[in-house]
């Protein structure tokens, strides 16, 4: 019975080593995870909606590189559709951009406010 009792034993010392080991892998990914990661800059940023003519979807998209603005979607229907992401510094300045450019026809609409991470290329 002593004997079983040691065999028994030596069995569940072999698993915790099993899982020793495993839980020593899982922290050794976690460090190299975290040594990969990198800091994110996150700044105040508007999600905004664009609607426009097909005429005007050349000149809209012309300008938007210059505003640092990012493009989350495009919808082509009877008109044009843009969700744009656009740091809040640059706001005022694509607005003006744009209403003075379509004559006062398109203007952002903001749907939404946020932080978000632009790249460093970007500032």
């Amino acid at each position: 019975e002593n004997y079983r009792r040691g065999e028994d034993l030596a069995g569940r010392q072999g698993e915790q080593l099993d899982v020793s080991d495993e839980a020593a892998a899982a922290s050794e990914e976690t460090e190299a995870a975290v040594d990969a990661a990198q800091v994110l800059n996150m700044q105040p940023a508007a999600v905004l909606e664009l609607d426009m003519g097909y005429d005007f979807y050349g000149k809209a998209t012309y300008i938007l590189p210059g505003h640092q603005v990012q493009t989350l979607d495009t919808d082509f229907a009877e008109g044009v559709r843009l969700r744009l992401l656009c740091k809040k510094a640059r706001l005022d300045a694509l607005t003006r951009e744009l209403t003075e450019l379509s004559s006062g026809t398109v203007s952002p609409l903001i749907l939404e406010e946020k932080f978000a991470h632009f790249p460093e290329g970007d500032r």
